[in-house]
């Protein structure tokens, strides 16, 4: 009959009066000879019982046979006689049980069962608590990896150009204990470089190669991470802590996230600071077109008007040879009056608008030219328009 439970016996003398009875319920596995404690295995033992006639030498026997290593199944011993000064040396090399002399084998085969699930129990338990700490620890861990990451975001959105923005990542992955090599892709720029600042030419070109090779590849220790416009290669992955492998690919694909979010930002930042120049060029030149338009307008209505005050003139001194009465000679020259007068507020109300747009051409620039904090005011631009 098959036993799931087992038992080594140490009884010298063979005096263990429920042999019998022990070996329907348990496998027995009987040392006759002590000398052999020291080379007997029992690591796959559930319990120990060590019978004796003597209290003393069993209670050595039982400290000799705990002594082996730490984690020692229950031991019980069984002696005819024992004192309560012997009782507390017992208990003191660690015996789990001391039956009385007059017990019966079912009560004894009971205890001993007992001391077994009991031993059972203390296991799980211990395992459990092993596996809390593991998960308590991991906890911690995460949460620090919270909060270096959540650090990252708030330093990112400091920074004002890639140089900067590089720095800011590599300084965090150290605390991954992370060696790595970046790359990150402006839409104006392209910035490599090592944990030195400076770029190294075969990491770069790597990089440049397996930008579009998916977020992961993998070769080794090595592990080349995408996000759009930006790549690492990490150096160094825990590829011997699966757990931790993980964890390090979770938490750094958030950097890299944020990182792409700060370079498009940058870029739209330096998009409109052009947009900026532009306009304040195309501003500039407006201006100076209006000035010389300006001039050129001053000019024809200059060319005009002596060209009417010309031809009435000349119409004057023609009048008196083509014999036409007092009053209507007077009329021609109101006509010609009236041509001038008129031309002359025809070109003023031109120059006058002219003189608005310049106006409003050298507010916009204005505007343009005196920041606030490296920012253009668009809503004083809003109401010049």
């Amino acid at each position: 009959m098959s036993h799931s439970h087992k038992i080594a016996i140490f009884d010298p003398e063979g005096l263990f009066p429920f042999l019998l009875e022990f070996s329907e319920q348990f496998a027995l596995k009987q040392f006759p000879d002590v000398s052999e404690v020291n080379d007997c295995n029992l690591e796959l033992t559930n319990l120990i019982l060590i019978c004796h006639k003597d209290a003393i030498q069993g209670i050595e026997l039982a400290a000799k046979i705990n002594q082996q290593q730490d984690d020692m199944p229950p031991s019980v011993l069984f002696v005819p006689d024992i004192n309560t000064e012997e009782r507390i040396k017992a208990y003191q090399e660690g015996v789990d049980d001391l039956p009385e002399k007059d017990i019966t084998a079912d009560e004894f085969v009971a205890r001993c069962f007992r001391l077994i699930f009991d031993q059972i129990a203390n296991k799980q338990l211990k395992s459990q608590i092993v596996q809390a700490n593991k998960m308590a620890f991991m906890a911690m861990a995460n949460t620090s990896d919270l909060g270096i990451n959540i650090q990252f975001l708030l330093d990112c959105n400091q920074c004002k150009d890639l140089n900067e923005l590089g720095v800011c990542l590599l300084n965090s992955l150290k605390n991954y204990d992370l060696h790595c090599s970046l790359q990150i892709r402006g839409k104006f720029e392209e910035r490599n470089m090592e944990e030195n600042g400076m770029p190294r030419e075969m990491e770069s070109q790597l990089l440049s190669q397996m930008k579009d090779r998916g977020r992961y590849y993998d070769f080794g220790q090595r592990s080349i991470m995408n996000y759009e416009n930006v790549s690492i290669l990490v150096k160094n992955m825990p590829i011997e802590d699966e757990a931790k492998y993980g964890m390090i690919k979770d938490n750094v694909f958030s950097l890299l996230q944020g990182l792409s979010a700060r370079v498009i930002a940058l870029d739209n930042e330096i998009a409109l600071e052009q947009e900026m120049e532009t306009i304040m060029m195309l501003t500039q030149r407006m201006q100076k077109v209006m000035s010389l338009n300006e001039e050129a307008s001053m000019q024809t209505m200059k060319l005009s008007i002596e060209n009417l005050e010309d031809v009435a003139v000349s119409m004057e001194s023609l009048l008196p040879f083509l014999g036409i009465t007092l009053e209507q000679e007077d009329q021609i020259e109101s006509i010609l009056s009236t041509a001038i007068e008129t031309n002359q507020t025809i070109f003023s109300q031109a120059l006058q608008k002219d003189d608005e747009f310049g106006t409003m051409l050298t507010k916009i620039n204005h505007v343009l030219l005196n920041k606030v904090d490296g920012k253009v005011d668009f809503e004083q631009l809003h109401r010049l328009m």
